[in-house]
């Protein structure tokens, strides 16, 4: 504070004024404090190994989910060419355990067709066979020993794909070909 005098022996008490900043540190960009920074969590060690192990249980499992095991990647065996018994073109398939259809090509005329499907394998899970895009046309499921049949007029002439409905991710599938 400074002093000012108003009258002789009476003394004023005035604020001193603050230096003006010189006017590059007015626009000067301000800094900010550094953030405070911890250290990562850590979980107790009984924790982190049973996070652990429950990951790497997870990911066993889904190794077991592929689409196709190493028995289904084989080959669709085989070619058949409807044979005619009392005007109806008459197909045998049979099916098992590996996910297939023997055979897995079948030739038709325009007509009147018999797919019977054969389950030949000693237990394990049951197959149907279902013409894709024409779904009134299937075989029911047939469990192992079982025989089914089902009778339809082929589809115009084309290419179309036969599958086990439960099985086709493993690969179960055919071709059924109406020639003109």
């Amino acid at each position: 504070m400074t002093g000012r005098t108003i009258a002789p022996g009476t003394v004023h008490q005035v604020p001193a004024r603050p230096t003006p900043a010189p006017a590059a540190a007015v626009f000067a960009p301000q800094r900010r404090p550094a953030p405070v920074r911890s250290a990562p969590a850590r979980l107790p060690l009984g924790r982190a190994v049973g996070i652990t192990g429950a990951a790497v249980a997870v990911a066993v499992a889904l190794t077991g989910c592929q689409t196709q095991s190493a028995i289904n990647r084989g080959p669709h065996p085989g070619t058949v060419t409807a044979s005619l018994v009392n005007g109806v073109q008459d197909v045998v398939l049979t099916t098992d355990q590996r996910y297939r259809f023997t055979p897995s090509t079948v030739t038709v005329h325009p007509g009147k067709v018999r797919i019977t499907l054969k389950h030949v394998g000693t237990g394990g899970a049951p197959h149907d066979w279902q013409l894709q895009g024409f779904p009134a046309d299937s075989v029911p499921l047939t469990q192992a020993g079982q025989t089914r049949s089902i009778e339809f007029i082929a589809p115009a002439p084309g290419t179309y794909k036969f599958v086990c409905s439960i099985h086709v991710t493993q690969g179960q599938t055919g071709t059924l070909v109406v020639l003109p």
